[in-house]
């Protein structure tokens, strides 16, 4: 059938079969689909589209974010006047995912072995992210305590990726000795989205 001028249906009109529309299709009233559909290109929707709930299958509207956290501890090493890793959190990136917001916590606890006040210093390292470092004085002979946080957004992942969070430390003039209340630790928290 080929019509080459308005066509005005008032009633039913059924196609039992492949109907082809080559140009613009103006719908003025409902349009009820039935069976499935498939849209091959681009489809603008300007009102409000309305969904019953748990119908997408879709992960990324299932699951738009998830998480994961980690945690490391070293006891008792030594450390020196050279920044050095003290202790690894290490998160895999989930399937699917492509960026991370992270965050990282670090801890130092050392006794100062030295005869002298020197100082302690706690860094933090999120994959390449530099994250600076916290810095605390510390008489002969006592125990000081400092932390540091660092935070950052990654961007570009691939899943099986690692995000590796590393506290780092030093001391200001010499060596601490290796001592059982010497500690460092570290945690990772990180959300990742698509």
């Amino acid at each position: 059938m080929r019509i080459a001028s308005s066509l005005t249906v008032e009633g039913d009109l059924h196609a039992t079969g492949t109907t082809h529309i080559g140009g613009a299709t103006d719908i003025d009233g409902t349009l009820n689909v039935d069976a499935d559909a498939t849209f091959g290109g681009a489809m603008a929707i300007t009102g409000t589209l309305s969904l019953p709930a748990g119908i997408i299958d879709n992960d990324a509207l299932a699951n738009p974010i998830t998480y994961a956290s980690d945690k490391s501890v070293n006891v008792g090493a030594a450390v020196t006047t050279t920044r050095t890793d003290k202790a690894t959190a290490t998160v895999a990136v989930p399937a699917g995912f492509t960026k991370a917001q992270v965050w990282a916590f670090s801890d130092a606890i050392a006794l100062n072995s030295t005869a002298s006040m020197d100082y302690l210093y706690a860094h933090t390292v999120i994959n390449t992210y530099d994250g600076g470092e916290n810095i605390i004085s510390c008489e002969s002979g006592h125990v000081t305590t400092i932390s540091h946080v660092a935070v950052t957004a990654l961007t570009g992942l691939t899943g099986g990726n690692q995000i590796n969070c590393t506290v780092q430390s030093r001391t200001g003039f010499a060596t601490w000795g290796a001592a059982a209340n010497n500690m460092w630790r570290i945690q990772a928290v990180v959300i990742f989205s698509r």
